[in-house]
């Protein structure tokens, strides 16, 4: 969450900070429509002092209540969502929600791909010559991620590091075993990366490659990527579990040119969605300057 708020105060530009509103803990357990949008959920509220115009940027479904109610305290908050609050939506002057999510407000706007703060690597001449990214996700509540799954994985990538240097980066979904075995087959020709939690250096990973595989399940994985002008393959597995919302996002990718599906024999491509940045950026800015808050 924290990720996808810096990285689009980054894009408009904002100089910003973090804070930290702390949850009373019998609101926290609450399902968010049940939660009160007013102060007293709020335990450190008054550690925040507001005095001039601010734009708030908040999201997922735990901070929907905590905005609401700082715009209540203070008027002069140009409060913006990220993700589908799921509920109170007119009680924010701007949500930015994935085009999937189907959110046609006159204060929404969709994205294509999920917004983050991943720092990339922009001297073109640092390419890691033969080298590719192979970028596991794992169990959700949507995929199993079984034994068949981990070995097609750990198979496809003995296959590719017959061809290209294969730099293996888990994520915190990915099965211990899995990570376990990859390891003890001390594969030729790869590595793998751990504790790619650091912005700049996962950046550099991603941007340094010839090409990205991405597991097909993780939305953010697959942004993160795209992000970083290498071309993206996604990677495919339990077909019939997969969600209409993603089908329809691999669909725009696709038509889009941003990502390809993956092949054993995939052939490395460029892409670019400085296009898609510019005008996000653009519509954002134009709903700020236009809101009262801004113009008084």
């Amino acid at each position: 969450m924290k990720s996808q708020i810096e990285g689009l105060a980054n894009l408009i530009g904002y100089k910003y900070r973090n804070i930290d509103l702390k949850i009373n803990y019998l609101f926290k357990v609450l399902p968010v429509q049940l939660i009160p949008s007013n102060t007293l959920i709020i335990k450190n509220i008054d550690d925040y002092q507001i005095s001039k115009p601010t734009v708030l940027i908040s999201c997922g479904k735990k901070s929907v209540k905590a905005s609401i109610a700082l715009k209540k305290k203070y008027k002069n908050i140009f409060n913006i969502h990220i993700q589908d609050p799921k509920t109170c939506y007119k009680f924010f002057d701007l949500i930015i929600a994935p085009k999937h999510d189907n959110l046609n407000l006159s204060n929404s706007l969709a994205t294509t791909f999920a917004i983050h703060n991943i720092k990339f690597e922009k001297n073109k001449n640092i390419k890691q010559k033969n080298t590719i990214n192979f970028i596991i996700g794992g169990k959700s509540k949507n995929f199993k991620f079984d034994k068949t799954v981990q070995e097609k994985i750990l198979n496809d990538i003995k296959i590719l590091s017959q061809k290209y240097f294969v730099q293996i980066i888990p994520s915190r979904r990915t099965p211990r075993i899995l990570i376990e075995k990859i390891k003890n087959n001390k594969i030729s020709n790869t590595d793998i990366l751990i504790n790619t939690n650091d912005p700049v250096k996962y950046g550099q990973f991603l941007s340094q490659s010839i090409a990205n595989i991405v597991t097909w399940e993780s939305i953010s994985m697959i942004s993160e990527s795209i992000y970083s002008g290498v071309g993206t393959f996604i990677y495919p597995f339990e077909k019939e579990s997969l969600p209409k919302k993603y089908k329809n996002f691999h669909k725009d990718l696709m038509e889009k040119k941003y990502i390809k599906n993956f092949s054993i024999n995939l052939t490395p491509f460029k892409t670019s969605i400085n296009e898609d940045l510019s005008e996000l950026k653009n519509n954002i800015l134009y709903k700020i300057n236009q809101s009262p808050i801004f113009n008084t």
